[in-house]
């Protein structure tokens, strides 16, 4: 092939080739490890992902031990996880994911949206909660916000989570006591409104005996000053007395001693 022609195709291919690899910048792949005790399961969710272009399937394991131990070797970005998985189950394999890789976000998927396993499933530290029936765009969907820290749920499971909620005993528990607190909080405050006066007239005495203890203070001070300083003027004027004195005196001897000299 001539050099011409082959510099006339990379030509032609170069600008393919930047817009790949800024497509990988701006969306790297997301590495999938998947955790289920049944092959189909595997199967189907590897060739669902693997068929987007930014999802790609790392690993899989069989029960929670072997999970964790792909992990830490693989490091991916996601793990899709079974509940009913041996050895280690679901939840508390998904609890050792946050306490000990916190780079790895957990999906767990269920047969069904039990309540139960949707609370235990968010308290263990999962990030999103899919069904085995959810359509691949949803699953893909899911992958990509849990990637970016969001938190997702299948499709209808956030309805039943809040109308769960407003029905579960600990919200009803949650009523009590703040309606408890709300009661306190009006007796302290009918307390205060009976008794305005004797509250004010304490606070004024107890202001009205300071300022009288500081006055008292402050006028003991002065008078002593001012005894201090009338000292002090006597005894300028003793010595300006004398001074005077001195004076009358040396000139009285200048005199004398003039006169002397005059005759």
């Amino acid at each position: 092939m001539k050099p011409q022609l082959i510099i006339f195709h990379l030509t032609n291919l170069l600008p393919n080739f930047i817009s790949l690899l800024i497509n990988i910048c701006l969306n790297p792949m997301i590495n999938i490890l998947i955790v289920a005790n049944q092959k189909s399961v595997d199967h189907y969710w590897q060739v669902t992902l693997n068929a987007e272009s930014d999802l790609q399937v790392v690993g899989f394991a069989n029960n929670g031990k072997t999970a964790l131990e792909k992990i830490a070797q693989l490091q991916p970005d996601i793990v899709l996880i079974d509940l009913k998985i041996p050895q280690l189950d679901g939840i508390k394999t998904t609890q050792i994911i946050r306490d000990h890789f916190p780079q790895t976000k957990t999906i767990v998927f269920s047969n069904n949206g039990d309540h139960s396993e949707l609370y235990s499933s968010i308290s263990a530290g999962a990030k999103g909660y899919l069904l085995k029936n959810t359509p691949s765009n949803e699953i893909a969907h899911t992958i990509r916000y849990v990637n970016k820290g969001y938190f997702q749920l299948a499709p209808g499971l956030l309805e039943q989570l809040l109308t769960q909620l407003t029905t579960n005993s600990s919200y009803h528990d949650f009523i009590t006591l703040e309606k408890q607190v709300r009661w306190h909080f009006y007796q302290l405050e009918t307390i205060i409104k009976a008794e305005p006066k004797q509250l004010i007239d304490n606070t004024l005495n107890q202001i009205r005996e300071q300022l009288i203890s500081t006055l008292d203070l402050k006028l003991y001070s002065l008078k002593n000053k001012q005894g201090e300083t009338i000292q002090i003027l006597k005894k300028l004027q003793e010595k300006i007395y004398i001074l005077s004195l001195v004076q009358i005196l040396i000139i009285l001897v200048w005199i004398g001693y003039s006169l002397m000299f005059l005759k």
